[in-house]
C-alpha cells in the first residue's frame, strides 16, 4: 500500500515537475542548429524543420518508479511544418496520456508562428478516465545570425473554461551561438502561477556527430547532462537529471531524419 501512495504522490508531483525538466533538460537545442534534439519541437513547435524526422523516447523516474514513453514526428511541407506526438507517463496504478499536434506557418524569412492542440487523459485504477483539451500558440524568430528566440504559451483554453484540468504553461528561450562548436541558452518557464524557473545551459559540439549539453534548473535544485550522437540520419541522445527532491531520472530518445 505504501508503494501505491508513493506512486500516486510521485505522479502528482512529477507531473508538474516533469514539464519543467522536460523543457530545460532535453528539449533545448543541441549545439548550434545543425545538431539538435528532436524533442525541442515538442516544447517549441513553431520552428523551421530542416528535414522530416521521427523519433521514439522513454524515461524513468527511479525513486518513484514512474515511466514515460512516447513518439514524436516532425514533417517538413515546403516552408511549412507539422509536428505531432504522444506519450504516456505514470505507472500501472495511474497514468497521464497526451496526444497533440502543431502546425507552424512562416511569416517572414526569419520568423514563424505556430498553433498546437492536444488531448490529455488522466486514468487511475478503479476510476473513470478524465480528459481535457489543450490549446497553445508559439513564436520563433532569428533575431540575428547568432541569436535565436522562441516562446510558447499553452493552456489558453482556460480563458473560456476555467474548469479544465490543464494548466497554463509559458516558456521562452534565447539561444546565443558563441561559435560553430559552442552555444549558450537561457530559458524561463512559468507553470500556472508557480515561481518562474530559470534554466541556463551550455551546449557544445565535439564534431559533426557528437554533442553534449549541461543545464541547471533554478528553484528545483536540479542539474542535468545530455550526450548525443548522430550518424547517417540516425540520432541517439541520453539524458540524466539529478534532483534534490526526487532523486534521479533518465531519458533516452532515438530519432531518424529522412
Amino acid at each position: 500500500m505504501g508503494k501505491v501512495w508513493l506512486g500516486i504522490l510521485g505522479l502528482l508531483w512529477s507531473n508538474w515537475l516533469f514539464a519543467q525538466v522536460h523543457a530545460g533538460a532535453f528539449l533545448s537545442e543541441g549545439s548550434g542548429k545543425a545538431i539538435s534534439s528532436i524533442m525541442a519541437f515538442s516544447a517549441y513547435p513553431a520552428q523551421r524543420i530542416p528535414r522530416t524526422e521521427v523519433g521514439v523516447f522513454g524515461g524513468k523516474q527511479f525513486q518513484t518508479t514512474l515511466n514515460r514513453v512516447g513518439i514524436i514526428s516532425a514533417i517538413k511541407i515546403g516552408t511549412h511544418s507539422l509536428v505531432a506526438g504522444g506519450d504516456r507517463f505514470g505507472s500501472d496504478v495511474m497514468h497521464h496520456d497526451n496526444i497533440w499536434a502543431a502546425y507552424a506557418l512562416p511569416v517572414s524569412k526569419t520568423s514563424s508562428i505556430g498553433l498546437r492542440t492536444g488531448i490529455h487523459f488522466w486514468k487511475a485504477r478503479g476510476y473513470n478516465t478524465h480528459y481535457d483539451i489543450s490549446i497553445g500558440v508559439g513564436w520563433s524568430s532569428d533575431i540575428s545570425d547568432q541569436i535565436h528566440w522562441r516562446v510558447q504559451v499553452d493552456g489558453i483554453e482556460k480563458f473560456w473554461n476555467p474548469n479544465y484540468r490543464t494548466t497554463y504553461l509559458g516558456r521562452s528561450l534565447i539561444y546565443y551561438k558563441v561559435s560553430d562548436r559552442a552555444g549558450l541558452s537561457l530559458e524561463a518557464v512559468l507553470d500556472d502561477g508557480q515561481s518562474t524557473i530559470v534554466i541556463p545551459a551550455l551546449h557544445y559540439s565535439f564534431d559533426d556527430k557528437i554533442y553534449c549539453r549541461m543545464s541547471a534548473l533554478s528553484k528545483l535544485n536540479a542539474i542535468s547532462f545530455s550526450l548525443g550522437y548522430i550518424e547517417k540520419g540516425w540520432g541517439f541522445e541520453t539524458n540524466l537529471n539529478m534532483h534534490s527532491r526526487l532523486g534521479m531520472d533518465g531519458f533516452i530518445v532515438v530519432h531518424y531524419k529522412f
